[in-house]
């Protein structure tokens, strides 16, 4: 399975959103998922991990993984896929031309947030025992295929993320469930 993940993260009311596609050999079209984060970010950072943990939760609980194998997870943060490269053994990184390397981030800090999101990561990885691969995908560019997809789910993030910092700035904390 091919995971695309992508967010959108407001610094002035720590609302984010996020969206991803999911494509498998055995569909005939890959899917697309979505959501609104339900709390407050404190950085994009956060906001591009959750991304990758909530996609991941929603497929393994609508049985999606159940069969995986292999979950290539693609995302333009190399910091979120360098977290998970630390935090995660036998994770692999499958490089492409048009890629960056992805650096193992195991020294670097990470907040309470991304521990929470790495927590649901190696969760789901255990229990599916899938092998899982990270690659880095170029944001923002045009283009067919991969640049295809990450717009898309850029522009999914993005609208979640404006739907979360509406209700943030009408008196919600974004704390509240």
């Amino acid at each position: 399975m091919t995971l695309f993940c992508d967010a959108s993260f407001c610094p002035e009311t720590g609302a984010g959103g996020w969206g991803a596609w999911a494509k498998c050999e055995v569909w005939s079209e890959g899917a697309f998922v979505s959501g609104a984060f339900n709390r407050t970010l404190t950085t994009n950072n956060e906001a591009e991990l959750c991304a990758i943990a909530n996609a991941m939760a929603v497929l393994g609980r609508s049985n999606h993984l159940d069969q995986v194998t292999q979950l290539l997870v693609q995302s333009d943060s190399l910091r979120a896929l360098g977290v998970i490269r630390a935090h995660v053994p036998n994770s692999q990184v499958r490089g492409h031309k048009d890629a960056a390397d992805v650096p193992k981030l195991a020294s670097a800090a990470i907040s309470l947030r991304e521990q929470t999101a790495m927590s649901v990561i190696t969760e789901i990885v255990g229990a599916h025992k899938f092998q899982l691969g990270l690659r880095h995908v170029r944001g923002h560019r045009s283009g067919p295929s991969r640049q295809w997809v990450n717009r898309q789910c850029d522009a999914l993030a993005k609208q979640h993320m404006s739907q979360a910092r509406a209700r943030f700035k009408c008196g919600g904390t974004g704390n509240e469930g």
